[in-house]
């Protein structure tokens, strides 16, 4: 079976309530899901066919995370794989952008752009966030 790794923090809850609609959208498109809330251990993502990172945007950054977990032994295993970034934000979306770019520098099948959602999603921005859960199951199967 297909499987999708979503490694994020949050600070609001909003990147994970994103977090939720992409899996729902994962889950549809008939792969499996795991959600991972970053706490600084290694997370092993050997078995996993993509991987998806997520941060809120703070003062035009990702979460401090984010410089820990593309660096050493976690980082070494995210060559090869489809990649894709998520997030929430008040004023922009620039830590989707900086994951995205860590991703390419990781030799990561990019989905570019990522999953930037504007204050708290709900609604149709959880339909959006579905598809794009969707879409990355689509692009690991060659859809």
């Amino acid at each position: 079976m297909t499987k999708v790794v979503l490694i994020y923090g949050t600070g609001s809850g909003n990147t994970e309530r994103v977090a939720i609609g992409i899996i729902e959208g994962i889950e549809a498109a008939g792969a499996e899901a795991i959600l991972k809330k970053y706490d600084g251990e290694f997370v092993d993502l050997s078995d996993a066919d993509a991987v998806l990172v997520g941060s809120p945007t703070y003062n035009t950054k990702p979460m401090p995370f984010i410089n820990h977990i593309f660096d050493g032994k976690q980082g070494d295993q995210f060559d090869g794989k489809v990649g894709a970034a998520f997030g929430s934000f008040g004023r922009d979306g620039k830590a989707v952008q900086i994951i995205t770019e860590k991703m390419k520098e990781h030799s990561m099948d990019v989905i570019d752009p990522g999953m930037a959602v504007f204050t708290r999603p709900n609604g149709e921005k959880l339909e959006m966030c579905r598809k794009f859960g969707e879409s990355i199951v689509g692009k690991i199967k060659g859809l």
